[in-house]
């Protein structure tokens, strides 16, 4: 038996994919209205930037201060910021693009709407105000729902105060976010990227470098995946009470970036004692392909997560600090109680990792009932001092824990039998023979030195080209002074003094030794 057309619902179906189709017409004509050469305006009626051929606005980049009609003149760093302030602004679909080669020097920040697109490539943004980040989004609703469809892709972002903490790149209660291929540069207080209460983002093909003073006690990340609460997420709070009830972030994705900071990278968590907030969690981050790098603390640190992915990561920490966990290299941790059917279900997997710790590699820990359904740790190679340390797994932190094909390896036993060809030059052709007693690869304090003689109380250092960095200057620094408190001369060599001025080397290390020797 046929059944009968319905043309009543046939024609309001007709009607609906009508409608549908001419409002995206209409939407795409909308956007597609502007012409080439076609200007906006920002403040003091100055052209903001350009329409271009492609529809993307491109940014009139202020160089020099601007006087006005009014006969104000006003600083080229607050046009620029007024103007692409006002580029951003709004919810509308829109791409900005900043000239290639330009610096951009900005006073104030800008806050982007949702459907923006910032285009970098090549250029330069920089803070000159103390205290003040470049971006930060202003949170108008709770649910993921303030900002959305944001993506940043490539240029320099730079903060030049280099002691006062801030967000360089903040994001918060957003989603569908893409941070892509910049370099972001922070100082050892300061967040390069922070993202609040966010869902669907990825921050990949970055660098998040630090500059300045670093402070031994600093535990700051150079990226943070953060709660909202009053205090981890104070900017927020003078937008309302509604922004900081304990808000978590959901599916982040963090690929292939180079990130160092005082810490490397945080998935944090509340930890004032209030249990509204400790007991918050986050879900679905993951982590793969990146080189992350604690100077102060831990390279990675994972608070307070149901599900979670750590792949294919090198991690280092180099913090010697009497508390254990700040010189962990990977440190997962459980705070808070998480509902217990969420948690039932929550899975860790850390696998294919390279990890570097100052006391241990990897920790997985929970200091409550909370428990991993699944915490599988396989195939990482692992460097502590002793090796036992090089992974630990707490029972208590998840159901049943799969640990496989790791290696456990101590630091100092390792580099021996990895030497460079310089530090391996060194040794068969000088050191090893030489008639005072010299060790190498000794473990002093919390570091691995390449070679010490202890009757002269001298270490001798060969230093590859990561050592002349302005990181590694300050690194280097601060290992130094620990090393004199112990009334130890440290004596540096640039591997190309090795290889070109071998004698002379060894001529110094000769004469240092025999100077220092107890008479």
């Amino acid at each position: 038996m046929k059944k009968e057309i319905n043309w009543q619902k046939l024609s309001f179906l007709t009607a609906f994919v009508f409608c549908c189709v001419l409002g995206w017409g209409l939407c795409i004509s909308s956007v597609s209205a502007h012409q080439a050469g076609e200007t906006v305006m920002g403040g003091w009626n100055r052209v903001a930037g350009t329409y271009n051929a492609q529809g993307q606005i491109v940014m009139n980049v202020c160089t020099e201060d601007y006087t006005a009609r009014s006969g104000q003149v006003i600083r080229y760093d607050h046009v620029n910021s007024n103007a692409l302030d006002a580029l951003c602004s709004g919810n509308e679909p829109k791409t900005i693009v900043i000239p290639s080669g330009a610096t951009v020097e900005l006073m104030n920040g800008i806050h982007p709407g949702s459907n923006t697109t910032i285009i970098a490539d090549g250029a330069t943004l920089v803070m000159n105000g103390s205290g003040k980040g470049i971006l930060a989004t202003r949170p108008d609703a709770v649910n993921y729902k303030a900002v959305q469809n944001v993506r940043l892709q490539g240029g320099t972002w730079k903060l030049t105060d280099e002691k006062e903490g801030c967000s360089v790149i903040r994001f918060s209660h957003g989603s569908n976010v893409v941070i892509d291929g910049l370099t972001v540069i922070s100082n050892y207080e300061s967040h390069a990227i922070e993202l609040i209460a966010m869902k669907n983002t990825t921050v990949q093909n970055c660098t998040l470098k630090v500059q300045g003073r670093m402070d031994k006690n600093s535990v700051e990340e150079a990226l943070q995946i953060d709660v909202a609460t009053p205090k981890t997420a104070p900017p927020l709070v003078q937008y309302g009470s509604q922004y900081v009830k304990g808000q978590t972030c959901k599916n982040i994705k963090i690929l292939n970036n180079t990130i160092e900071g005082s810490r490397g990278l945080c998935v944090n968590f509340d930890g004032s004692g209030n249990k509204k907030y400790i007991n918050k969690f986050h879900d679905k981050i993951t982590i793969i392909g990146n080189t992350m790098t604690g100077y102060t603390a831990e390279g990675c640190v994972i608070y307070n997560t149901l599900n979670a992915v750590v792949k294919n990561n090198k991690i280092t920490t180099h913090s010697k600090r009497k508390t254990k966990s700040y010189a962990v290299g990977l440190n997962i941790t459980l705070q808070g109680k998480a509902p217990k059917k969420k948690m039932k279900k929550a899975r860790l997997t850390v696998t294919g990792n390279t990890v570097y710790g100052v006391r241990q590699g990897i920790q997985l820990f929970s200091m409550t009932s909370s428990r991993y359904k699944k915490a599988v740790v396989t195939g990482n190679q692992c460097y502590a001092p002793k090796k036992k340390s090089a992974i630990a797994l707490n029972k208590r932190a998840a159901r049943k824990i799969v640990n496989k094909n790791n290696k456990m390896l101590g630091t100092a036993r390792t580099l021996r039998r990895n030497l460079t060809p310089q530090e391996h030059k060194l040794w068969y052709v000088f050191l090893r023979d030489y008639p005072i007693k010299i060790y190498k690869q000794r473990i002093i304090e919390s570091f691995v030195v390449d070679f010490y003689c202890a009757q002269a109380r001298l270490v001798i250092e060969l230093d590859g080209s990561q050592h002349y960095t302005e990181q590694g200057r300050a690194y280097d620094a601060e290992r130094s002074t620990v090393l004199e408190q112990y009334g130890l001369l440290v004596l540096r060599f640039a591997n190309n003094d090795v290889d070109n001025h071998f004698d002379a080397v060894c001529a110094q290390i000769h004469s240092t030794i025999q100077h220092r020797l107890p008479s």
